[in-house]
């Protein structure tokens, strides 16, 4: 039986295609198989936290259209408590967090991170001594603080931008791509 040259050819071609096949799969099984999770925000014990306080304030996201929230934060030793109201007072999103549990009570049934709400707002009032403890540079974090200003950066990615002003702060969240004006109202 005679095989022709264009048998050949492809039968070839079937070897060469099925190496490099084989040479692509060894290649790819030397590389990392497990890849990192994005950073995620880390909820800080309230016993670490700032003294005791109450605080109301105006929150505006800014987006097309904006959007405004009242919200009153309740700072004590062994609890934190928020709760956003809209400006016509109605309860949007209650939290509270003792340091092990974090209750949600959302009243719009909207989908909300609420663990990147409280560690957001964490990271801006909490002491240094607490925030570089819990995002250390072990871990890849890389936390930059001074009077006026909160940086927090993971693997190079700048995630949380916090600036604070006299008449307020705003924090540029990098991992959701949203920028919040905080006013405080009352202390």
């Amino acid at each position: 039986m005679a095989v022709s040259t264009d048998d050949a050819k492809g039968a070839n071609l079937k070897v060469i295609l099925t190496l490099v096949l084989m040479m692509w799969l060894a290649a790819c099984s030397l590389l990392p198989t497990s890849f990192s999770q994005p950073a995620q925000l880390q909820l800080l014990s309230p016993m670490d936290g700032p003294s005791a306080r109450l605080l109301k304030q105006k929150i505006t996201l800014e987006t097309q259209p904006q959007q405004q929230w009242l919200v009153i934060l309740r700072l004590q030793h062994d609890l934190v408590q928020w709760l956003a109201l809209s400006p016509t007072g109605q309860p949007l999103l209650s939290l509270q967090y003792d340091g092990h549990t974090l209750v949600e009570d959302n009243y719009l049934s909207i989908d909300i991170n609420s663990v990147d709400i409280l560690a957001t707002m964490q990271f801006v009032f909490w002491p240094v001594s607490s925030i570089t403890q819990h995002y250390s540079a072990s871990d890849g974090w890389d936390v930059r603080i001074s009077a006026d200003r909160r940086v927090l950066q993971h693997a190079g990615n700048t995630l949380l931008e916090v600036t604070f002003l006299a008449k307020g702060i705003i924090i540029n969240n990098h991992i959701h791509h949203y920028r919040l004006n905080i006013a405080t109202l009352e202390q």
